[in-house]
């Protein structure tokens, strides 16, 4: 049961090692606010067309990279941004000018939509442009339109599956939300924006039967969004690549750890940003962890650490070498977790406490 339960607070518990921060609080930039799922941009490669590389900097040689904090709001809108550290003004000035572009899924928290700072490095290599001509993208992005299925009925619900899962009644969302699907265009008849929302629903089904913690459900609603996708063959399909991740944390509560693994190792192997791969990695450790394969468990949570050295990854790879009874490696993790200079939750002491008991008894 200990075992179990570690794994629900680390996937479904957010409130670990953060401060509660939830709904449309907007954190500072410097707040640690810890989250299931960070921010994941559904736009990232045509923004990236868009800035394209800036002709004096490629004549000059110059190559490097921009980091950019970027604050999500609840609908994964851009909202402000912030240049962290760049190799070359050229370079940052090229991406400033598009960064309002990006859009994302928003951070998830419980299940529900936050407001959220994230990290989205931009690389400058010359070998990645052989054949650039110092052509610019006049043509500015537009904005995802909402979809509108050819039944109003369809958006009525769906909007009933919001309101009530804002107000947690679950199970009512759950019959609002299946009552959107079932009157959805479907196959043939459906467009493929139509096919694009119905994706959608089931997955926004999916999120209310994790909260049910209805794990089976939840990996149906996940597969059938995840068919969709597929059938319609979108080209660099972040939102695909998520829904994989989704349900592997679903197939990771019901112990189907294989089935996991597998989609994990899809996702990993699909071409995706840094950032993406962090989540993977974090992922996959979890599911390491449930098999007690405690080695590959830490070995790909370090790999996550060193890409994004967060509270919540010292907190894992902490708990990994406690499992390990690698009490003295579990202290130092944990000290070099306090000296990011974020104040951890209740249970980072909760683990400390832990940790330091068989210690003391040695």
């Amino acid at each position: 049961m200990p075992h179990i339960c570690f794994i629900l607070l680390i996937i479904l518990g957010p409130s670990l090692v953060a401060q509660d921060h939830y709904s449309s609080s907007i954190p500072d930039i410097h707040e640690f606010v810890y989250v299931d799922f960070q921010p994941t941009p559904t736009n990232l490669q045509d923004v990236m067309k868009s800035i394209g590389y800036p002709p004096k900097a490629y004549k000059e040689g110059i190559e490097g990279y921009v980091h950019c904090r970027i604050l999500v709001d609840l609908q994964g809108r851009y909202m402000a941004h912030k240049i962290t550290k760049a190799s070359h003004p050229l370079l940052s000035n090229a991406v400033e000018s598009n960064l309002d572009k990006l859009q994302f899924l928003p951070a998830m928290r419980d299940n529900l939509p936050i407001c959220y700072w994230v990290n989205i490095p931009i690389n400058f290599h010359k070998k990645d442009y052989p054949s650039y001509e110092f052509k610019r993208h006049p043509k500015s992005l537009k904005k995802n339109q909402p979809l509108f299925p050819r039944h109003k009925k369809v958006h009525t619900f769906l909007e009933e599956g919001r309101l009530y899962f804002a107000e947690k009644h679950y199970l009512k969302a759950r019959r609002a939300i299946r009552s959107a699907i079932f009157l959805s265009p479907k196959g043939k008849n459906a467009t493929a924006k139509e096919k694009l929302f119905l994706s959608d629903t089931w997955a926004f089904l999916g999120m209310i039967e994790l909260q049910n913690t209805l794990w089976n459900f939840a990996i149906e609603a996940y597969s059938e969004a995840i068919a969709i996708r597929r059938d319609i063959h979108l080209e660099n399909d972040t939102t695909l690549i998520y829904l994989h991740l989704k349900r592997a944390q679903a197939l990771l509560q019901s112990q189907q750890l294989l089935r996991a693994m597998d989609d994990v190792n899809w996702v990993l192997q699909a071409d995706i940003d840094p950032y993406l791969s962090i989540q993977a990695f974090r992922t996959r450790a979890y599911v390491f962890y449930e098999m007690r394969d405690y080695e590959s468990a830490l070995s790909d949570i370090e790999i996550a650490r060193q890409a994004s050295p967060s509270l919540e990854h010292y907190y894992c790879k902490a708990r990994i070498f406690y499992k390990m009874k690698a009490y003295d490696s579990a202290t130092q993790t944990l000290q070099e977790g306090e000296e990011l200079g974020i104040h951890p939750g209740q249970n980072w002491k909760a683990l400390k406490d832990l940790i330091q008991k068989p210690v003391a008894s040695h």
